[in-house]
C-alpha cells in the first residue's frame, strides 16, 4: 500500500513464468483482504478504486538476440526503428518511448525500451516496459477483473506486434 494505491508485484523466480490468471487470483485475495480491513476493521469507510494499471517488464540480457544496443531493433523493430549509423561515432545507448490508446476510452498502453542494469550485472540489459492503465467508469456494470484484463490483453498483443520474427523464434510461445 503506498499512499492512494494497492500494488501487488511479483516476478519469475527459478521453475516456471507464473500466468497472469494465477498471479490475478493471488492480487484479489490480498486486494479483498485489505479491503476487508480497511472497511471492516479499521472502519475507514468504503473503499473506491478509481483506476486500474497492470505493468509487465521485461529483461532481455545481452546474449544471443542482441550485442550491442543497435541491434535492439532486431528484437523490438516496433520499438527502436532502425537508426543510420554515424561513421566514426559507433552507438553505445538509446530509449524509446510510445502510448496507444486502448479503445473505448478504456485507457493507454505506455511502451518504454531503455539500457538498464539489473540485479547485480555490471552489463547493460535491454528493458522493456509495458503499463496499461485507465479509469474505472463509476456507473458502469464492469469488475476490476474486465479492466485488467483489458489491459493484459492490449500489453500481450503490443509484445506480439512490436517484436520480430527473430524474437518470438528464440522464445517460442509467449
Amino acid at each position: 500500500v503506498q499512499s492512494s494505491r494497492f500494488h501487488y508485484n511479483w516476478r519469475k523466480r527459478d521453475g516456471e513464468y507464473p500466468h497472469y490468471e494465477s498471479v490475478f487470483v493471488e492480487f484479489m485475495e490480498y486486494y479483498l483482504a485489505f479491503k476487508k480491513f480497511y472497511e471492516v476493521t479499521a472502519s475507514i469507510g468504503t473503499l473506491s478504486p478509481n483506476q486500474w494499471e497492470i505493468s509487465y517488464i521485461d529483461n532481455i540480457p545481452r546474449g544471443e538476440l542482441w550485442q550491442s544496443p543497435h541491434e535492439w531493433s532486431d528484437v523490438f523493430p516496433g520499438i527502436f526503428p532502425k537508426r543510420s549509423t554515424i561513421e566514426g561515432l559507433p552507438p553505445e545507448l538509446c530509449s524509446a518511448e510510445q502510448t496507444y490508446l486502448i479503445p473505448p476510452q478504456l485507457g493507454r498502453l505506455h511502451v518504454a525500451g531503455e539500457a538498464a542494469f539489473v540485479g547485480a550485472s555490471t552489463e547493460h540489459s535491454l528493458l522493456i516496459r509495458m503499463t496499461a492503465r485507465g479509469p474505472i467508469h463509476k456507473g458502469k456494470d464492469q469488475s476490476l477483473k474486465s479492466y485488467m484484463d483489458v489491459g493484459h490483453e492490449a500489453s500481450g498483443l503490443a509484445f506480439d506486434k512490436l517484436s520480430s520474427d527473430k524474437a518470438k523464434a528464440f522464445w517460442g510461445p509467449i
